[in-house]
């Protein structure tokens, strides 16, 4: 996941990469602020442009990658933002 210097205390997440990894993975962001251990208002928050600590990115990333990506998502992602049909 693609971080956005902030502050010394604090990132941003590039919103458009996190949406990616959901779809690749075809989680919700609920799912995902569940198994962070995140209140759902905080990563939407998040992805519309709250800094996040460290420590929460973390948390964030780790849940992330604990979902596998779905064989073909990337092949279907890029035809759909081609504007093709699924």
């Amino acid at each position: 996941m693609e971080t956005i210097p902030r502050s010394r205390s604090s990132v941003g997440v590039d919103d458009d990469r996190l949406t990616f990894e959901l779809g690749r993975r075809s989680i919700t962001a609920q799912q995902l602020a569940a198994r962070a251990g995140i209140p759902e208002a905080s990563l939407s928050r998040i992805r519309h442009g709250h800094g996040v600590s460290t420590r929460t990115l973390q948390r964030i990333a780790d849940a992330l990658v604990s979902y596998p990506i779905h064989p073909g998502a990337d092949a279907l992602i890029a035809r759909l933002d081609r504007g093709e049909p699924e």
